[in-house]
């Protein structure tokens, strides 16, 4: 483990950095001989924190107005904090928004997870010593939620799984070898911030609101806010590149990086085609295909054709098709509408685009009456600095919009007649590679959300089975010209050479076959595997004994 970190002289950022853990963040590197700039969106509060401090650490503080959901924002802050102060050694992404009410989730989902992506690949650009920098450390905030299945805030939680996997993976071997920068994650338990304020307020759903603060608060404790700051201070101090802390109960931050690690090593091991447990699943019933009316997104090639394909020849009464290649849908639509005539109807929409996906899906109910299940296979695999927003608002922030717009039309408690929605993830969710940690990041969001909103009493309630499949390599476009997707220019070489040599592609008719399977006999809350070309197998057991070793610890 690296020991004595020192961060006297050094230029440290911190966003979220006006109140809260980020103001005792602040101070706490100013004690230590830092200077800091604050970035935030609370202008009055930063100013005025800026102020105070600079009575006792004379010019050593500037405060930047930045709202971590704007990347032109961003951009222009961190442009503004290297003018000023002439380098950066030290980013802290600690700004947060902790709710996922249907008007805030969005601009959450962009502060907890893009942002935090943004700000990373900027320090890491302006740090790394192969490219001229003088090397740095990046703390990325993450959260308990990570580690624990929690059924109240699915979206914070995948979120905040997609920032510990995106940090990860983004740091392993030769990262730290070849840039000097290291990436560090946090993982904080309940604090006493304002985060915690009316939380029965924040929740995707009123009724499990109603019952958070009286069967989850009690049971939580909640850590002072200065033990959280000075956690970070003593990780920022000791650990090593690719280290993971946790901070709760008021105890001192302690590494898990091992437990972390031992867990994902048997997720790993579940892909091993050496190890894998293929086995016979006995299912609590069969949900039978014929005459029911689905949507798939990203329906027009690849793999959504031919789930399209695979389900009407199950009898299937109808498919909705999304996706934004128009010649590609209308194509597909006709060729299928002359075997199945009338079941196919395709829709043009950009499924990262609220706007055009909440308009399609009314016209979709409004042509079909009834949805029975959804399909969330669109994804886009490209972390390069041009496209990876645009990959994350497809495979994230897409699957949960129209996730949450099924369970809202098929809830059994509110009118609805159930229904079963599948989320595709990735098995990109449980093994850490460094090519594409943005993506990697992407999918274990998609992971966890699946988990944690399935929780009973999801589907005691809605009568909505959730479903998660994780997708091994597949011969499809997806995996073209990977070299031109990576975060990292150097890294081109190595993604090509190792999807020659360690990565076996599986056909894609095998997960056709897959997604079948899983729709007829998965459990609510199930997560199933597609690898190697070998039938969809129910891993759930396995991802559900990596949670528990996660949980012990996150309890304390």
């Amino acid at each position: 483990m690296a020991e004595g970190w020192c961060c006297a002289d050094k230029t440290c950022i911190v966003t979220g950095g006006a109140s809260g853990i980020g103001a005792l963040n602040v101070q706490w590197f100013l004690r230590e001989g830092a200077r800091v700039a604050i970035l935030d969106v609370a202008e009055e509060k930063g100013k005025e924190l800026q102020t105070r401090l600079n009575l006792l650490y004379t010019g050593k503080v500037l405060f930047y107005k930045c709202d971590m959901t704007d990347e032109e924002q961003i951009s222009r802050a961190f442009d503004r904090v290297v003018e000023d102060f002439k380098r950066v050694d030290i980013i802290i992404n600690n700004a947060g928004i902790f709710a996922d009410t249907p008007n805030v989730w969005r601009r959450a989902c962009d502060v907890n997870w893009q942002g935090v992506v943004s700000l990373t690949l900027k320090g890491i650009k302006h740090m790394r010593k192969d490219q001229g920098g003088e090397g740095g450390t990046i703390i990325n905030v993450s959260s308990v939620a990570a580690l624990v299945r929690f059924p109240y805030l699915p979206i914070y939680n995948g979120s905040k799984a997609a920032v510990l996997h995106f940090s990860q993976t983004i740091s392993l071997n030769p990262f730290f070898e070849t840039t000097g920068v290291r990436i560090l994650v946090m993982c904080y338990g309940a604090t006493d911030t304002s985060l915690l304020s009316n939380i029965e307020n924040k929740t995707w759903d009123e009724v499990l609101g109603k019952n958070v603060t009286k069967m989850v608060a009690p049971a939580v404790p909640v850590q002072r806010a200065e033990s959280a700051a000075a956690a970070l201070y003593s990780m920022y101090k000791k650990a090593a590149n690719g280290s993971i802390w946790l901070s709760v109960n008021d105890k001192e931050g302690k590494d898990i990086t091992s437990t972390v690690d031992a867990a994902f090593k048997n997720f790993e091991n579940i892909l091993n085609k050496h190890t894998a447990i293929w086995r016979k699943i006995k299912m609590s019933g069969h949900w039978d295909l014929k005459n029911k009316t689905f949507l798939v997104t990203g329906g027009a090639s690849g793999l959504g054709a031919l789930y399209t394909e695979w389900l009407l020849r199950e009898g299937v009464k109808s498919i909705a098709i999304l996706d934004v290649a128009a010649d590609k849908g209308e194509e597909l639509t006709a060729k299928l509408n002359t075997i199945y005539p009338g079941k196919v109807a395709f829709y043009q929409c950009d499924v990262g685009d609220e706007a055009q996906l909440s308009d399609v899906f009314e016209r979709v109910l409004k042509n079909v009456g009834k949805l029975d299940a959804i399909i969330n296979n669109a994804g886009i695999m490209n972390d390069s600095p041009e496209n990876w927003r645009k990959s994350v608002d497809v495979n994230w922030r897409g699957l949960v919009s129209l996730t949450l717009k099924g369970v809202e039309h098929m809830r059994v408690d509110e009118g609805g007649a159930g229904g079963t929605i599948l989320n595709v993830s990735s098995t990109a969710a449980l093994v850490r590679t460094t090519f594409l940690p943005i993506y990697c990041g992407s999918k274990a969001a998609v992971l966890q959300f699946g988990l944690s909103l399935s929780m009973p009493p999801f589907y005691e309630n809605t009568g909505v089975r959730i479903l998660t499949f994780c997708l091994g390599a597949t011969n499809t476009p997806l995996l073209d010209n990977l070299g031109s997707r990576c975060w990292d220019e150097k890294t081109k070489k190595d993604i090509v050479d190792y999807l020659s040599t360690e990565v076996d592609v599986q056909k894609a008719e095998s997960a056709a076959d897959a997604i079948v399977k899983i729709i007829k006999e998965g459990d609510n809350g199930s997560i199933w595997l597609s690898v190697s070309d070998k039938p969809a197998s129910d891993i759930t057991s396995q991802i559900d004994a990596g949670f528990k070793a996660f949980e012990a610890i996150a309890h304390g």
